[in-house]
């Protein structure tokens, strides 16, 4: 399959677009046959058959490449010793409503669309991506930090302080046609020059500048809008989750207290549905020292 594939590669260099697209073909039809997803592969025999006016890419076959270029590219972000920063620990700043509720209490992840995301040029409108483009324009994204006390967060994404953050601890696996990875930050002169390049980095996991203080780290999929999670047991464990669990849970130092004992209800009913020797969720407060009064800090709280 790979050696079609470079020998394609060699003769689309020679100019030999007709035998580079035979060798993409035999490429493709074994990755098929073999039942894998090589994004390249895909890549390359749509591009090389586009310039070919002899050859009709129907629009079926282009629908169905086109699912599986998408979940081969996503698989290339998965889990490694950079996501985290070498840790396995991330951190969700979030608003405490019926949403945030029902994703604690059911375990999972909810990805938002571009059209919920509080940037308006995130998931930017580029020319390679979208209808007739092999990289979809649907993706959806769940947000994480790696920041685990930041001030900015907490005003921001934690409904000025009166929300919560939670921490996630990550084993790694991850469903097929989910990815993972750690957004990078450049200058808008930079991104504008290069929105041509890296179209799937420029279009998912590239941010401006000024959003350097998020450090974010990113879920996404383009087939799902929501992504159960449970500590694996192993050997058996469902690949249709990810291997994540909650481990704490912190109020903001403006958080209701009227909402205190909703919590801790919360956190306990989960905490006695895990087996005793099982790590239980923690609650902490967000509080503000009278020795240090420029910066937060965090104390646990009895359940």
């Amino acid at each position: 399959m790979n050696s079609h594939n470079i020998l394609g590669i060699c003769y689309e260099k020679k100019d030999q677009l007709s035998l580079a697209f035979e060798q993409y073909k035999y490429a493709l039809n074994l990755m098929l046959l073999s039942k894998e997803k090589d994004h390249v592969i895909i890549g390359n025999y749509i591009s090389a058959g586009t310039k070919l006016s002899d050859i009709d890419i129907s629009e079926e076959d282009f629908v169905k490449l086109k699912q599986i270029f998408n979940i081969a590219i996503t698989n290339q972000f998965q889990w490694n010793t950079f996501t985290a920063d070498g840790m396995k620990r991330l951190f969700k700043y979030s608003y405490f409503n019926m949403n945030t509720l029902d994703a604690l209490t059911n375990q999972y992840f909810y990805l938002s669309s571009r059209e919920q995301l509080n940037d308006p040029i995130e998931l930017p409108m580029l020319n390679k991506v979208g209808e007739g483009q092999l990289i979809d324009s649907n993706y959806r994204t769940f947000s994480l930090s790696l920041n685990i006390n930041s001030m900015l967060m907490w005003s921001h994404y934690a409904e000025e302080h009166q929300g919560i953050m939670i921490e996630y601890w990550f084993g790694g696996e991850l469903p097929e046609g989910v990815g993972i990875e750690k957004i990078s930050y450049t200058e808008e002169l930079k991104r504008n020059a290069e929105q041509d390049l890296f179209i799937f980095n420029q279009f998912l996991l590239t941010k401006n500048k000024g959003w350097e203080y998020e450090r974010e780290v990113r879920l996404f999929s383009n087939h799902m809008n929501k992504i159960y999670f449970e500590k694996f047991d192993y050997p058996n464990h469902d690949r249709n989750r990810i291997n994540a669990e909650i481990v704490c849970i912190t109020l903001g130092y403006k958080f209701p207290d009227n909402k205190r004992e909703l919590i801790k209800k919360l956190i306990t009913r989960i905490n006695e549905n895990k087996r005793n020797f099982e790590q239980k969720i923690s609650l902490k407060e967000a509080y503000i020292s009278d020795d240090d009064k420029f910066s937060i800090k965090y104390r646990q709280v009895n359940l």
